[in-house]
């Protein structure tokens, strides 16, 4: 979340959700950090590699920069409120 996730809510969130937007960011966040932590824990106590989670994660974002690249630009234009 950081510094830039803040900033970049702040300034695309209705204001009247900018609150519910920083929320989710960090719940995100730590869904993030807990399925991580337990797909490495599952798969080294299950006789897998070290290597195994960064590999499965590598192949998850290949796969979404596939699906990122194959959506029509339009869909993530994004404008400003005045």
């Amino acid at each position: 979340q950081g510094v830039w996730g803040t900033v970049w809510v702040v300034t695309m969130a209705p204001p009247d959700s900018t609150s519910l937007w920083m929320s989710l960011g960090g719940v995100a966040a730590g869904c993030g950090n807990g399925s991580g932590n337990t797909v490495a824990g599952l798969a080294t106590a299950n006789g897998f590699p070290f290597s195994f989670a960064f590999q499965l994660v590598a192949a998850l974002l290949a796969g979404l920069c596939v699906i990122l690249v194959l959506t029509p630009w339009r869909w993530f234009s994004t404008t400003l409120q005045d």
